[in-house]
């Protein structure tokens, strides 16, 4: 047996798991369950699971809506740490606009909005301040001295930063560490105070999202048929990171079904569609994103059920199907 993502030839024993076409943290389908069997092998399947499916549960904005839409239990919430992309911004007060990351708070039963390692430069019109996280701190070339006042005790702005740290990150752009004049450390409030979320496609969420679209694919042909070498580097870029995103995934801002509409109700759920082009292979959406998945059909092999269809819903009428506001 052959895995359509390593392409390692190995007996049944090492084919024991499943590959869920969706990761199984976004929940099931109704009915029957789309998994797929004897075509990832067991050590792909794991690699998948710690290291893409990961990001996108925890590191996504839709990841995050799982909480809200009562998917999974807020007290399972798990933070991806420093290398998480997903963050919450207050959108009010002296920390507006700093960063922070999400977690359970067991005294409210829900999520509280958690500031990371920061430092903050008063821009020279207003009050507010532009944030730059400790593990991406710029450099003295890089960093723009005329946007900032950085003559006053309010010049700086530290959240969570060792005085050690800031000291050294300041010294590094020519300005003088002063704790007792120019810093303020963030303490903790209970106040409430709304956020902007804000999420970026990394490498490993469009891996993920390349994989499900594979995934789909999979599911309704056979494995001789995704063994393709017309596959291989949608295949490679999945499973080895190979090449960039910028070749195989593309955001799409219009409206994925003919009948939906742009502002407003939104549809909820999964939308998928598979596109069979002639001389040009195949390409996915899914979501906000097309996936392409290969340059060209494929020429080895059957081609009986090549381009078989997950659903004609282009101009599928969307009236009857969950929404929830845009804005």
């Amino acid at each position: 047996m052959r895995c359509i993502y390593c392409l390692e030839d190995k007996s049944q024993g090492y084919f024991s798991g499943r590959e869920h076409v969706l990761p199984q943290s976004f929940g099931k389908f109704k009915g029957q369950n789309l998994t797929l069997r004897g075509k990832v092998c067991d050590e792909c399947n794991s690699f998948f699971a710690n290291n893409l499916d990961n990001f996108l549960a925890r590191d996504t904005y839709e990841g995050f809506l799982r909480f809200s839409h009562g998917v999974q239990d807020p007290k399972d919430y798990k933070h991806m740490g420093k290398r998480a992309s997903l963050t919450a911004s207050p959108l009010e007060g002296p920390f507006k606009n700093a960063r922070g990351y999400f977690e359970y708070d067991e005294t409210v039963r829900g999520m509280r909005s958690v500031l990371l390692e920061q430092i903050g430069f008063k821009l020279r019109n207003g009050d507010e301040y532009d944030f730059f996280l400790v593990k991406d701190f710029p450099k003295a070339e890089d960093f723009d001295y005329s946007k900032y006042d950085l003559t006053n005790e309010r010049s700086f702005l530290t959240i969570e930063v060792a005085e050690e740290t800031a000291s050294r990150l300041l010294g590094s752009l020519n300005l003088v560490f002063r704790p007792k004049e120019s810093v303020r450390q963030h303490s903790e409030g209970k106040e409430k105070l709304e956020v902007t979320i804000e999420s970026v496609l990394t490498e490993p969420v469009c891996r993920c999202l390349s994989k499900i679209a594979f995934n789909y694919l999979a599911n309704l042909n056979s494995t001789e048929i995704m063994l393709s070498n017309c596959f291989n580097e949608i295949r490679a870029y999945i499973r080895y990171g190979k090449g960039t995103r910028e070749i195989f995934l593309l955001p799409r801002e219009e409206a994925i079904l003919g009948g939906e509409p742009t502002e407003g109700w939104r549809v909820l759920g999964h939308i998928v569609t598979v596109l069979g082009v002639p001389q040009k292979g195949f390409v996915i959406g899914l979501g906000a994103c097309r996936t392409e998945l290969a340059a060209e059909a494929p020429t080895e092999g059957p081609r009986r059920g090549i381009l078989r269809p997950i659903g004609l819903v282009a101009r599928q009428d969307v009236a009857g199907l969950p929404r929830r506001r845009l804005d």
